[in-house]
């Protein structure tokens, strides 16, 4: 180019811009998304994918970093949304995989914790899901289990609790107030049981309706379940043995 009249030859245009002109007087400036390193061009270049030149006039283009991302030919980089992630120099924002989340801007993706989930890819909360009670989940999940029945679970939990013994709880991903029921008189329970077992005839339950007792000897339990608090006297001129359901 030549800006002046009289000059004896043309200058080459500056790093940054460009003519494709004749005999012009001026060179144009390259514009945002575009470069020119070297002198006496006559076009500009379009940044790479995943870089972009902010300014006009620019004489290279810059990386995007980590959790942002940019097309072809960029003016700037756009953060990759809550629910998704890029390493540097990115095209895209990629979704994060079910059982994970990120904030806005991230470079990766976490996994849930235990007791909570995400169940779609690239889901825009960025805590996850709180499982319910009665539910359970491990790190990384896409969704919440159901406890079994004999167990019970508070909101955001990782694993089931089993009922203790003498108590039972015969519903599968159970939300009630009380977590488990005790086991009604002259019936027990094992540990994470789902029903309660009737005691044996001449038997009848412990106080914590955890095992069965035998009546002693002179006394009876005519009934499995026996629901009294204590074995039956055999009456007058009869007799009976230990864990006896009748007198003799």
């Amino acid at each position: 180019y030549a800006n002046f009249t009289g000059m004896s030859n043309c200058d080459n245009c500056p790093t940054g811009t460009k003519t494709a002109v004749v005999g012009t007087k001026l060179c144009d400036d390259c514009p945002q998304g575009k470069f020119q390193r070297a002198t006496g061009q006559t076009i500009c270049h379009v940044c790479h994918i995943g870089t972009y030149s902010e300014k006009r006039t620019g004489t290279a283009c810059t990386d995007c970093a980590g959790g942002r991302a940019a097309g072809r030919g960029a003016s700037a980089c756009r953060v990759c949304p809550a629910g998704t992630y890029s390493a540097p120099r990115s095209p895209n924002c990629t979704k994060c995989d079910a059982g994970t989340a990120s904030t806005a801007g991230s470079t990766i993706c976490s996994n849930c914790p235990a007791g909570r989930y995400t169940a779609i890819k690239g889901s825009n909360n960025t805590d996850c899901y709180i499982c319910p009670a009665g539910t359970f989940s491990i790190e990384r999940s896409s969704g919440c289990t159901n406890c079994s029945k004999g167990q019970y679970s508070e909101a955001e939990s990782g694993s089931c609790i089993n009922c203790d013994a003498g108590k039972y709880q015969k519903k599968v991903g159970f939300r009630g107030d009380v977590n488990c029921t005790q086991c009604a008189f002259g019936r027990y329970s094992a540990i994470g049981a789902a029903v309660c077992v009737d005691c044996a005839k001449g038997t009848l339950s412990n106080n914590d309706n955890t095992d069965c007792t035998s009546c002693d000897a002179g006394r009876y339990a005519s009934t499995a379940g026996w629901q009294y608090e204590y074995c039956f006297i055999c009456p007058g001129g009869k007799y009976s043995g230990e864990r006896s359901s009748v007198c003799s």
